[in-house]
């Protein structure tokens, strides 16, 4: 009896012993998982927040450049000369050029609205058969390109454009984050 007692007991240690350490390595798997689980969140949550700061801020940068141009040719409208319309051209493509964001840049201006002078236009590159001036520059792959801008006088745009009070433009800048607009002029 005292060997049946002795068996009993060492069966009932080494069962403890193997809860006691299972029970253990559980309790650390547990813990262990939730630090990680933990980490992961906080790893993710911090990149995400790096991606929205910066989102933001291309954002913020692509309205300024849209509000910038917006200024910019509002002016130039007023003050319109001879060589106006060839100085928008410029601004347009440095736009372009310069800002990596920028995929295009471009106006459309109601006929006779920038400066009244369409009929001396007829004909010209980046205006279209009236003369009116509707310029678009774009980055294709390396290098920049211009052309009349495409679908300006699409019939659906029409309640965009023609809806324009005489002497507006409408002004776009695209990226590939921000496609945006804005009226210039007076």
């Amino acid at each position: 009896m005292f060997r049946s007692a002795t068996l009993r007991n060492t069966f009932s240690i080494v069962g403890l012993g193997l809860a006691s350490t299972f029970a253990v390595a559980g309790a650390l798997f547990l813990t262990s998982y939730e630090r990680a689980y933990n980490q992961s969140i906080n790893k993710v949550s911090t990149e995400a927040n790096a991606v929205a700061f910066q989102v933001e801020a291309d954002l913020r940068d692509a309205y300024k450049t849209v509000f910038d141009l917006k200024t910019t040719l509002s002016q130039l409208q007023k003050h319109a000369n001879g060589d106006s319309r060839a100085v928008v051209n410029d601004i347009l493509s440095e736009t372009v050029e310069n800002n990596p964001l920028a995929f295009a840049a471009f106006t459309v201006w109601n006929p006779n609205a920038f400066d009244g002078q369409d009929k001396d236009f007829i004909g010209k590159p980046l205006h279209d058969q009236t003369g009116r001036f509707v310029p678009y520059f774009f980055r294709d792959g390396a290098k920049l390109g211009s052309m009349v801008t495409p679908g300006y006088d699409d019939p659906q745009l029409a309640g965009v454009v023609g809806a324009l009070p005489a002497g507006k433009a409408l002004l776009f800048a695209s990226s590939s984050t921000l496609a945006t607009a804005h009226s210039a002029g007076r």
